[in-house]
């Protein structure tokens, strides 16, 4: 699907070039020769440049905002991603615990339901804190501090990109979910990587390839599909724009 929009945009370009090249030669070989360059032929020369700009135009004013089905898709994961983010990975990072702990404080509810996943499959990535490191875990300090300066503001950003104003995708917009979703593959990655070196003797392997192939493993794949999706748009507004520069060039 990818590659049949990028296809069809530089076949879009291609038509065009070739319809203002026969536009040209028409008023080039048609008019008569003495008149060749009178004032009616410069203003219809005039006149076809205008019509095949407009329409060049028109073709990348669409071109500038993808609006494919995939959006929706996208637009799903931000959905789950927020309240993941904000509810479970940085509930004790970001919130102080009188707002979670208590019985009946307003986020006690995620407490608990991130207590019981810890109990059920201690998991020590997901109850790490700066108090508890050990050293060698130190770097999921990092990440979440990726997670609440970089996924965050990018989750509510694409949130509104494609929820409220639902304009599609810019290039700028691809090239920031492209770096959202191998970040979100990238960090994760290394918490599956990870469990290898868990302590045999408190996880057993059946945990472990629950906790790698259930819970984490979607969040490995998922984001590289995401990635391959907005590489993929790049790529194409890449040939496109490169199509248009060598057609510029011969004209």
């Amino acid at each position: 699907m990818v590659l049949c929009l990028g296809l069809t945009k530089l076949r879009v370009l291609d038509k065009w070039c070739e319809w203002n090249r026969q536009v040209r030669e028409f008023l080039g070989t048609h008019a008569a020769p003495q008149h060749r360059w009178a004032d009616t032929g410069e203003e219809a020369r005039h006149l076809s440049l205008s019509i095949s700009s407009s329409i060049y135009l028109s073709f990348v004013k669409m071109a500038v905002y993808n609006n494919t089905w995939r959006n929706n898709l996208w637009l799903g994961w931000f959905y789950i991603q927020l309240p993941i983010s904000l509810l479970v990975d940085l509930l004790e990072f970001i919130y102080p615990t009188s707002m979670y702990q208590p019985e009946g404080s307003t986020l006690h509810f995620f407490w608990k339901a991130k207590q019981w996943y810890i109990e059920t499959y201690k998991d020590p990535i997901v109850q790490w804190t700066a108090e508890t490191a050990s050293g060698h875990d130190s770097w999921m300090g990092l990440f979440l501090h990726f997670e609440l300066l970089f996924l965050v503001p990018t989750t509510i950003y694409g949130l509104y990109r494609l929820g409220v104003q639902q304009k599609g995708t810019r290039g700028t917009d691809e090239l920031l979910f492209f770096v959202y979703a191998l970040e979100i593959a990238f960090t994760t990655l290394v918490c599956v990587h990870d469990t290898w070196y868990w302590d045999s003797n408190v996880y057993t392997e059946s945990i472990k390839n629950t906790l790698r192939w259930q819970f984490y493993a979607p969040f490995v794949i998922v984001p590289l599909i995401g990635a391959f999706d907005m590489g993929s748009r790049l790529v194409a507004r890449l040939n496109a724009a490169e199509e248009a520069a060598e057609d510029k060039k011969t004209q």
